[in-house]
């Protein structure tokens, strides 16, 4: 005589299976797409972060450096600038920016703008920023400024 309760048995296993393997794999992937989000928003911070040091910058040196503006510079930047050396106003007629190539690993930007001259002129320059161990962005890298 044969047990009936075997093949609900094999039913059941297999109901198991065919049920847990698809969730299994669907918060796999639901995991994967949040870590992938996560991943992709903390470049784009980063990244919109060293623009927005470079747009700070720029905006500040139409009028000239002030101190609190050079408080904000890199250290380098504060060892090889004075703030004499970049207070003058820097004649800017407008800007836009270009592109930032990042490097994640050593916490540095490199952005370039396209800066419109009062006569008309453009020109294409570059900013180097810097994030410091704070996670703030800071300008370490000037273009056309004479030591």
């Amino acid at each position: 005589m044969t047990n009936p309760a075997q093949p609900v048995r094999k039913r059941r296993t297999w109901l198991i299976v065919v049920i847990a393997v698809p969730l299994v794999l669907a918060a796999v992937c639901v995991f994967g797409m949040i870590r992938l989000y996560l991943g992709v928003k903390g470049v784009t911070d980063k990244e919109s972060a060293a623009k927005q040091a470079t747009t700070d910058y720029i905006e500040a040196a139409k009028n000239g450096i002030d101190q609190a503006e050079y408080d904000t510079f890199c250290a380098e930047a504060k060892e090889e600038y004075r703030l004499q050396d970049v207070a003058a106003p820097q004649p800017v007629a407008g800007y836009r920016i270009l592109d930032a190539a990042m490097e994640y690993e050593r916490g540095q930007a490199t952005v370039s703008v396209e800066i419109k001259h009062p006569d008309g002129a453009t020109s294409v320059e570059s900013y180097i920023v810097n994030e410091d161990k704070q996670e703030q962005w800071r300008i370490c890298g000037f273009p056309n400024l004479a030591k």
